[in-house]
């Protein structure tokens, strides 16, 4: 049996920039059901928040990883109240395969850290005081592995997040030619369709048409109105695929669950995500390093630090909850359309 220090589930951007930033004098495991060649559903938009966090850990986003077109207009669209506003949005437009790559290799060139792609997490149990036994499951082999402390980086799936006490969306996201040659981000506002909202992002000669839709039997229907819809408006190409993924979206600060002692969640499996914008990659940053830090301070009593850190993200849940609020309500939007402010 192979024995660790820290055992991570998940490499997406939380998992792959803890597993980067942890001493290199520990021994570290990196699991991800998924391969390098399999992208998570995302609209690939990295927002002002994410960048700046980007930036404080010196990590510079490469060209390589961006497509066109890069544009800073966000077209809002309304259908309670059938507005249509320009507004100003320093967004960068990428590729999600390549950018997860990307954080992916600054983690598995280190030499203390092992990544097991293609790897499922099946179930882990304390043994001792200090310790876990993790059970995966890889090519139908199963194996069982040891740890010091387990960290949940595993996004929106199930297997950490069932006591969730927040609002779980269905996010559906169509890919069309960009037949029109459509040059702007929108997002729109559609009761009929959902309580959050839904989105178009052109990409190279593709266009993404998505949706988060609160889940349940009729997220489907309810995307098919969405589309016959933007249908109208714009021209959409052949569909060349369809995906969709769970996203998690907190309520109150009581549905941010961390863990305890050496059993630690970060990023969305934690509930860090924005109820404004679904935004969860500069949550996914901080919270990663944050756990680091933590962690570098004081292996065996690394909590404590890792929960005083975390208020700082909490408290930006606070406000964005409070942002929520005014940006679902038809009558506070009006007033924010006149006014010229809008940050989604």
């Amino acid at each position: 049996m192979r024995n660790f220090d820290v055992a991570i589930i998940g490499a997406g951007v939380s998992g792959s920039i803890l597993a980067k930033f942890l001493p290199e004098n520990l021994k570290i495991i990196l699991i991800d059901k998924k391969n390098k060649n399999e992208k998570k559903v995302c609209g690939g938009l990295l927002a002002p928040e994410a960048k700046k966090e980007f930036a404080k850990i010196g990590i510079e986003i490469p060209a390589k990883i961006l497509v066109n077109p890069q544009i800073f207009r966000l077209k809002i669209l309304d259908f309670v109240s059938n507005d249509e506003k320009i507004f100003f949005k320093d967004y960068l437009n990428f590729d999600r395969l390549e950018f997860d790559n990307f954080l992916l290799e600054k983690a598995v060139t280190k030499k203390n850290v092992l990544f097991l792609p293609n790897s499922i997490f099946r179930k882990f149990k304390k043994i001792g005081k200090k310790k876990f036994e993790i059970e995966i499951s890889k090519n139908e082999k199963v194996e069982k592995l040891t740890c010091k402390i387990l960290v949940a980086a595993s996004g929106s799936a199930p297997f950490f997040r069932n006591n969730f006490s927040g609002k779980i969306y269905s996010a559906i996201q169509k890919t069309f030619q960009n037949s029109e040659n459509l040059s702007e981000f929108l997002a729109i506002f559609d009761q009929q369709v959902s309580d959050f909202y839904s989105w178009i992002i052109p990409k190279e000669k593709e266009i993404l048409l998505g949706s988060a839709i609160p889940a349940g039997k009729n997220a489907l229907k309810k995307f098919n109105i969405l589309e016959k819809k933007i249908g109208k408006k714009i021209k959409l190409g052949k569909i060349l695929k369809t995906e969709a993924t769970r996203i998690f979206r907190p309520e109150k600060i009581s549905d941010i669950s961390i863990g305890s002692k050496n059993f630690v969640k970060i990023g969305e499996a934690a509930g860090l995500i924005s109820p404004s914008s679904a935004e969860g990659i500069s949550f996914a940053v901080s919270s990663a390093k944050y756990l680091s830090e933590a962690i570098s301070e004081n292996f065996d009593d690394f909590f404590p630090i890792f929960e005083k850190k975390i208020r700082k993200l909490k408290l930006k849940i606070f406000w964005n909850l409070q942002k929520s609020k005014l940006m679902f309500s038809n009558f506070s939007r009006k007033i924010i359309f006149r006014s010229g402010f809008f940050d989604l």
